[in-house]
């Protein structure tokens, strides 16, 4: 038996024949990328996107507790009304948990709302400021209260200035969330590499943007 020593692709076929090549030495798996319509907004719409991409990214200019590794925002929102329903930055040194990313963050506070929502229990505003728990029938029921499908983050949009990692893309799957904006990419991202968003496999589906406008302006930033 002779041994060769022969290189192997790191990352999938784009191509038919990248697939059929490579396949003669390494099982790799080839999807075809899907060809989406264009996609337009409106100007009241971009400029609600383009408010929160700032935000995430001035987010993650703030000063910190403890320093963190990874610099990463979060905002969870509902498009119907455009309210902030949750926000978080990285929050894995701060806490000392390894899970503790800002998707992962944002969705716990979204999840611990439902709880007490279907507790009976939901926080309101008292003319003092100060926040107090009142029964749910005594509160006049609005569209900030619940996600759009009133399961988690359903229907919702989520900005993020890093892409999420493959955990934090599978908790989105599973938390039913509508639309992800995010600005810098990541290496084995769980979009720009896995298709997490949109693999058939999943019983759910998003759609995902990279914005790439936000994402030169935080570059120049840095740079200057």
């Amino acid at each position: 038996m002779q041994v060769a020593v022969h290189q192997v692709p790191s990352n999938p076929p784009y191509t038919r024949t990248q697939f059929d090549e490579w396949k003669a030495l390494w099982p790799v798996a080839y999807r075809p990328l899907t060809k989406l319509k264009p996609v337009c907004f409106g100007d009241q719409e971009r400029a609600y996107i383009c408010r929160n991409l700032a935000k995430v990214a001035q987010m993650c200019k703030e000063p910190k507790q403890q320093p963190s590794t990874t610099v990463a925002a979060v905002i969870v929102a509902n498009p119907d009304t455009q309210a902030v329903v949750a926000q978080s930055t990285d929050r894995t040194a701060m806490d000392r948990h390894p899970l503790r990313h800002a998707v992962m963050c944002c969705i716990a506070d979204v999840s611990e709302s439902e709880v007490k929502r279907a507790d009976g229990l939901i926080n309101d505003v008292r003319d003092d400021g100060r926040t107090s728990l009142v029964p749910a029938k005594r509160h006049a029921p609005s569209a900030d209260d619940a996600p759009a499908g009133g399961y988690l983050c359903e229907g919702h949009d989520v900005f993020a200035s890093r892409e999420p990692c493959t955990m934090c893309s599978m908790a989105l799957v599973h938390s039913r969330i509508g639309r992800l904006f995010f600005i810098e990419p990541r290496d084995g991202g769980g979009i720009s590499y896995y298709s997490m968003h949109s693999l058939k496999a999943l019983n759910h589906h998003f759609t995902a943007f990279q914005c790439t406008q936000a994402q030169q302006q935080c570059s120049a930033e840095r740079n200057e």
